[in-house]
């Protein structure tokens, strides 16, 4: 609302106490004598002021001399500042006036943009739609909610039109228009299907829609029908075509079709009985109740009317009734063909019995051939037009019965009881021996009944034999061994068997003996070649013979645990030997036998053998020949007895070896002034190293690498590991993944250099167990 103000004088009454009154007139002859007070007129406030619903000021300087009056407002207008002097008497202004002086202040409506159109095309979904204006809290829309097709006005109105105006500085309201199209609705798809009466309810198809009705879709009865369709609101919903009237489409149901009637049987011949005319039952027609039945020779009518022929037509697209035509022909009997039976024990009609002739010797029982005479019946003719009375042959066959199969053959005594099993049969019968067991040959015949015949259509007797022989012993092969006399009972080997004895195999003095071999019982065994006698095999003990020895070589240095090993050239038989010695006391006596395949003598020795210069007593013997052999063997003490104190000192085991003098060696070269129990190389031990005791006896020999250092050193840096290396053996240094998967190798050097990846890394020194573990980050 705007404010506007008639008169100045109004809005400034002052009102004077009396006591005030006086005093300012009391003084007033000497204060206009007095030069007044200059005020400074102050500045006019030049803000650009808009409604903002905020109470807003208009700002002039503050003074003592004087008082603002209405410079403060909220609501949009034009308003007067009023500034008065607060006392005249004594003060002016400095243009030397004492009236209030007057500012204009106006509050400007605040300016609210107008709303642009929603230029959305808007159809109609059956849901209220929203046309939209943009959000403000100072102007209100209304009609903008709308459901229905049509067109539709949306009012936009300022809330507050004192103190706020549209952009273009107007207040009414502004309207828009907006429309809502109806729905388009597809019309529906013609049914192209093809409807025949079935007497329940066809449905001419539309594919269902909630935009619209379908009536006159569903019919029973054969003809044309129609169907309509129908918007289910025309207000709202328009066809695809822009049409909103009724679509229509027409639909036949054609007349179901009938088979033509046809009979059950239609064509007879003649027998004197009453013939039944039957057509095929359908409850679609009626069958006439006239010529049901007929006897006689001749031709026979029977209609046949369909019960609907609203709905229904015969197959040949007619209705009219249909007449169905029956025929009884004269009687025609055919000759029976010659037959063959198979004798069942009981009487069998050898032709099949008729009512149109009669059989003369047709039932036969017995195997056999048969003359079968036949007469026919009046009325009745044969099928070649003749009426002579014919001849016609049969037979009954014998039963065909399979030849038992039975288990026969050859078999070998074993103390079963076999079985021929012959399964027993009303066609034959079975005499002699049906099993056996003991050794010998056992026959069964097999006799055919009468009215039986073999299936290869013989009757011979069938005979069977079951042979049980005795159990075959193999032969054993003789020993070909030549048996020289050693003062020991000697074996003829012989292969032993449950099925024999064995006697004379046995025997240690020189001659010639029998070895022999009797079956254990002659009843149920016999030998491979069919005999039941004793086998004997001669073999003889013969003599010694001399022999002469060489020793080709023997290794007669050796440390405990090893063999000693002599080669013998033999000329001769050279049978055992026995070994007698200081050294191995548990050798005494005991005879081994010689390996005439190597021509070795071994003697074993343990590691609890101990070293020192032994003496080894042999005799060699063949039967009752014996000769000595005699070698001198030296025991040295093993490697293990030369301890490492150091990588340049070495010593005797004094624990295991007691000696008083000492005498080292290199690679088998006597080291001068080396005569202590131990051993020392400041540059390092490398090589074979062994040290004599005692003047004769070896420790030794060890090898040791100590004279040159093995070292690995690595680092990580940026894509790469710096390593150095040395190795007395030539080694390489690997590079291996934290997993142990080599990498890259490369010959152990001062200066190397890998190229890797970020990661965990592992060197090694090939050889040995040196290995640096390297991170490259």
């Amino acid at each position: 609302m705007r404010n506007f103000h008639s008169s100045r004088k109004s809005r400034h009454i002052v009102r004077l106490s009396a006591l005030t009154a006086a005093t300012v007139f009391s003084c007033a002859p000497s204060l206009a004598d007095a030069s007044k007070t200059k005020v400074a007129i102050p500045s006019a406030d030049t803000t650009k002021f808009v409604y903002n619903g905020s109470q807003q000021t208009y700002t002039l300087a503050a003074n003592e001399n004087y008082t603002v009056f209405g410079n403060a407002h909220t609501s949009a207008g034009k308003y007067e500042v009023t500034v008065s002097l607060n006392n005249s008497a004594l003060c002016e202004w400095e243009d030397g006036t004492v009236e209030s002086k007057i500012f204009n202040f106006a509050i400007n409506k605040m300016q609210i943009e107008i709303p642009a159109a929603d230029d959305s095309l808007f159809v109609y979904n059956g849901n209220q739609q929203t046309y939209t204006i943009p959000a403000n809290d100072n102007y209100t829309a209304e009609g903008f909610l709308k459901t229905d097709a049509g067109n539709h006005e949306v009012t936009v109105s300022l809330n507050d039109t004192l103190n706020c105006e549209w952009s273009d500085a107007t207040v009414a309201e502004k309207k828009y228009t907006f429309a809502i199209s109806k729905a388009t609705v597809s019309i529906p798809a013609a049914d192209t299907s093809k409807f025949t009466y079935n007497g329940a309810e066809l449905v001419y198809s539309i594919n269902p829609n909630i935009c619209y009705n379908v009536t006159g879709n569903a019919q029973t009865k054969a003809g044309i029908h129609e169907v309509t369709v129908s918007l289910a609101n025309a207000n709202n919903y328009q066809w695809e075509d822009l049409t909103s009237t009724d679509k229509k489409f027409s639909f036949v149901i054609s007349k179901a079709t009938i088979e033509l009637p046809t009979a059950v049987k239609d064509t007879f011949e003649y027998d004197g009985n009453l013939k039944q005319f039957e057509i095929v039952n359908n409850e679609l027609y009626t069958q006439d109740v006239t010529n049901p039945v007929g006897v006689e020779v001749g031709d026979y009518v029977r209609t046949v009317t369909i019960n609907d022929v609203e709905n229904y037509m015969w197959a040949d697209n007619t209705t009219e009734p249909k007449a169905v035509t029956f025929v009884i022909k004269e009687g025609v009997v055919k000759v029976p063909a010659s037959a063959e039976f198979t004798y069942t024990g009981s009487p069998i009609e050898l032709v099949p019995l008729n009512e149109a002739y009669t059989a003369e010797n047709g039932i036969g029982e017995n195997a056999g051939d048969y003359i079968v005479t036949l007469k026919l019946n009046p009325g009745y003719i044969w099928e070649n037009g003749k009426k002579e009375d014919t001849t016609i042959f049969a037979k009954i066959n014998p039963i065909l019965v399979e030849k038992p199969v039975v288990s026969t053959g050859t078999v070998t005594y074993d103390s079963t009881v076999y079985s021929m099993s012959i399964p027993e049969n009303p066609a034959y019968t079975i005499t002699g021996a049906l099993m056996g067991q003991d050794p010998g040959v056992y026959t069964t015949t097999v006799l055919l009944n009468p009215n039986y015949a073999w299936t290869d259509l013989t009757t011979d007797d069938q005979i069977y034999n079951l042979i049980i022989e005795r159990m075959k012993v193999a032969i054993p092969e003789p020993d070909s061994t030549i048996f020289y006399y050693s003062q020991k009972a000697q074996t003829y080997s012989i292969e032993e068997s449950k099925s024999y004895t064995i006697a004379g195999n046995i025997q240690k003095e020189i001659g010639s003996h029998d070895v022999a071999l009797t079956l254990v019982d002659t009843i149920y065994y016999e030998w491979a070649d069919g005999t039941t006698e004793p086998k004997h095999y001669q073999f003889d003990i013969i003599e010694s013979s001399g022999f002469e020895y060489v020793v080709v070589e023997s290794n007669d240095q050796i440390v405990p645990g090893e063999n000693i090993e002599i080669d013998l050239a033999v000329d001769g038989v050279l049978q055992y030997y026995k070994i007698s010695s200081d050294a191995l006391p548990g050798l005494k006596d005991s005879l081994i036998a010689f390996d005439s395949e190597t021509s070795k003598i071994k003697i074993p020795t343990t590691a609890k053998t101990l070293p020192g210069k032994y003496k080894m007593n042999i005799s060699l013997m063949s039967g009752n020949i014996e000769k000595k052999l005699s070698i001198d063997v030296t025991i040295n003490h093993p490697a293990s007895s030369i301890i490492i104190c150091w990588n340049d000192v070495i010593a005797v085991d004094g624990s295991k070896v007691k000696s008083s003098t000492y005498q080292w060696y290199k690679d088998g070269v006597r080291i001068a002034g080396a005569t202590g129990q131990y051993y020392s190389d400041r540059a390092g031990l490398c090589g074979s190293y062994s040290c004599v005791v005692d003047g004769d006896l070896s420790v030794g020999p060890v090898f040791l690498d100590f004279g040159k250092p093995q070292y690995l050193d690595a680092h990580g840096e940026k894509g790469r590991i710096i390593a150095s290396a040395a190795s007395s053996k030539g080694g390489n240094v690997m590079l291996l993944s934290i997993n142990g998967e080599v990498i890259d190798s490369k010959p152990a050097s001062a200066n190397m250099a890998f190229t890797v990846k970020p990661g965990t890394y592992v060197l090694m020194l090939e050889g040995t167990d040196i290995s640096v573990v390297v991170i490259v980050r």
